[in-house]
């Protein structure tokens, strides 16, 4: 449903576009032959457009640790016997987060699509949209946000919504069957040191590397999810 009013949101500012790019053409042009733009949507049958597969390459910091995924592809569309093409792009961050205790329990998962902002490049508006993916683990959530963009083309005369690559989001197992979201992909404790005044106990941070999977062009894409938990206990 979430996905469905998305699109229709793309679908409504293609209309709004429209009627405000024909009423200043009726007001400079005669009235009696005023301009038409037409729209082409990916469900008309005129409409001939395609991708190039994307292109994966690594976000790195300062230091050159990498702390997310880049994709990048090319997506045209005819045009009037003409091929229009933009070069569209999409990233995703590592998750990195820390609690003081902890925690382990079933994974549920809520995700949605929206949009961040807009902006103008010439004929093209570029939408920058967002698959936020929420995993809930008993009071927790945890939260990864999938951005992509959206080029919608109009030179006055034609609009087009140009083919794009919609990412997913795609669960390790079945959360109904057991629980699991997200693969392990490495598990370490170090101990921080003795707790004074507690007999013996030493306190622990531990480390839990998740892999989150995303589907994009039906090539899967591991995001790593680190969370840091501290606890108390038994020495090792």
């Amino acid at each position: 449903m979430k996905r469905t009013i998305f699109r229709i949101s793309i679908l409504l500012f293609a209309g709004i576009t429209i009627m405000t790019a024909c009423k200043k053409k009726n007001d400079k042009d005669n009235p009696n032959n005023p301009q038409r733009i037409v729209v082409i949507t990916p469900d008309d049958p005129n409409y001939v457009g395609g991708m190039t597969e994307p292109e994966s390459t690594c976000i790195t910091d300062e230091h050159g640790d990498t702390i997310g995924t880049q994709l990048s592809y090319r997506s045209c569309v005819d045009v009037d016997g003409e091929t229009i093409s933009y070069q569209l792009k999409q990233y995703c961050s590592n998750v990195d987060t820390s609690f003081e205790d902890l925690l382990y329990g079933p994974y549920k998962y809520n995700t949605e699509y929206g949009e961040c902002s807009r902006r103008q490049e010439g004929n093209f508006t570029i939408i920058d949209s967002v698959l936020v993916l929420e995993l809930v683990e008993i009071e927790r959530v945890y939260v990864c946000k999938w951005h992509y963009e959206v080029a919608v083309y109009n030179d006055g005369t034609a609009q087009v919504v140009l083919p794009y690559h919609r990412p997913d989001y795609a669960p390790c197992g079945e959360p109904t069957i057991d629980g699991y979201l997200c693969c392990v992909i490495d598990v370490s404790d170090e101990d921080l040191g003795e707790v004074e005044g507690n007999g013996g106990l030493h306190r622990y941070l531990t480390r839990v590397i998740y892999g989150l999977e995303f589907k994009v062009a039906n090539h899967i894409y591991m995001v790593p999810m680190k969370i840091s938990s501290y606890y108390v206990g038994m020495r090792l």
